[in-house]
């Protein structure tokens, strides 16, 4: 598998309904299609929420790969961690979007303060990251 360089990685913030993802073949279907694009949620079950939208110019994807979150909101000032296997997938993605849904993002209201991304291999291992500006105060 390939890795990621984090000077590839383009990271985006953005609060998503429940009807943004929902396509004309989902009426005919009943599963989702996210085509071309790979989606992690925090609350499987739950689409609206924040998303973390990493625009890649190469991304293929370990074996047992994870996403580790950690995100500190305006309405606390203590960081909350999160952890989500990647979907395993042939596809040679442009973009993955790492949500935060359901009951783990209380709505479009709620602001990340500062963040902190990583996606590890089946080892543990970090191939690429990516932290907002703040992290690091």
């Amino acid at each position: 598998m390939l890795d990621v360089d984090s000077s590839q990685l383009k990271t985006s913030l953005t609060y998503k309904e429940h009807s943004d993802f929902v396509r004309l073949s989902e009426f005919f279907n009943g599963r989702e299609n996210t085509g071309q694009r790979l989606i992690v949620r925090s609350q499987s079950d739950s689409r609206t929420g924040l998303y973390f939208s990493l625009n890649l110019k190469v991304l293929e994807l370990h074996e047992r790969a994870t996403v580790h979150l950690d995100i500190v909101r305006n309405s606390s000032p203590e960081p909350h961690s999160f952890k989500m296997a990647l979907p395993q997938s042939s596809l040679t993605a442009r973009e993955l979007l790492v949500g935060l849904t359901g009951k783990d993002w209380s709505g479009p209201e709620e602001r990340p303060v500062a963040w902190h991304l990583q996606l590890l291999d089946g080892e543990g291992e970090v191939f690429a990251s990516e932290k907002s500006f703040l992290w690091e105060k």
